[in-house]
């Protein structure tokens, strides 16, 4: 892979230079917007990263991280090609997170819709004050998918992901880092590029082995479903509790002395 590449109308670009790689979305006239083309385009150069590389950062160029998927073209498709499109956003996003290497994304300003999904792929979010955060898919007629909402419940919890998408709510920057939404917060364009650099050379000078260990654990940890109730609600000291509760005093245990 040459150091330097884009796509065919230079809307995405890869640079690598040592063992980091930087992907940047450049398309201006369109708040970065992807195109199924770009989607796909995103994906392959992930799976294509070279073996030397420890950390990759996706960001977004003129103040915006990308405001997900053309809404232009998928007004343009069949309602199977729009599918398809959410399921190729639906691939990149999942190659993002099975990558073995740290990721980050750079935000300089609104990561919406399947930006948002791709902010949420990658390990750690840095944003500017002109981050912005939303899933506006209810005025549009677009349905998620467990995938999807999944990514978003993992981060903010189901009451925050069901208020997000029922009333098309935007999170700014500062709530957006009081409930994690954004690991590193900080003024500007610049601070971004110093915290970037910052934060990249703190994970390189940390043992790989050990970073592609916690990712693989965490990987498995998440594909254990914790949701089925394996035993019964009722223990072994139900009966003493609830009687102590009704007659207002303290419950007598078995085991306590």
């Amino acid at each position: 892979m040459p150091a330097e590449r884009a796509n065919a109308d230079k809307t995405l670009t890869l640079r690598l230079n040592a063992s980091v790689a930087n992907i940047t979305i450049n398309r201006p006239t369109r708040r970065n917007a992807l195109t199924e083309a770009m989607w796909e385009d995103l994906k392959r150069w992930v799976e294509e990263l070279p073996s030397n590389i420890r950390l990759l950062t996706i960001t977004g160029e003129h103040g915006v991280f990308t405001a997900g998927s053309d809404i232009r073209e998928l007004a343009k498709l069949s309602l199977n090609d729009v599918d398809r499109v959410f399921r190729s956003i639906e691939l990149t996003a999942r190659t993002i997170e099975s990558l073995s290497i740290p990721s980050i994304a750079a935000i300089p300003g609104a990561a919406l819709g399947g930006g948002l999904i791709l902010a949420l792929s990658c390990d750690l979010r840095i944003g500017t004050q002109r981050a912005r955060f939303g899933m506006p898919v209810g005025r549009l007629g677009i349905t998620l998918q467990p995938p999807f909402l999944q990514r978003l419940v993992r981060i903010l919890g189901l009451s925050r992901t069901k208020d997000l998408i029922y009333t098309g709510r935007i999170y700014l920057a500062d709530e957006a880092w009081r409930i994690g939404l954004l690991n590193y917060l900080v003024e500007d364009e610049v601070g971004l590029s110093n915290e970037i650099t910052s934060i990249a050379q703190k994970i390189l000078a940390q043992s790989f082995p050990s970073l592609v260990a916690v990712k693989e654990n965490i990987a498995r940890l998440l594909q254990l479903n914790s949701a089925e109730v394996t035993e019964s609600w009722i223990g072994p000291d139900f009966s003493e509790g609830i009687r102590a509760f009704t007659e207002k005093r303290r419950p007598r245990f078995p085991d306590q002395s």
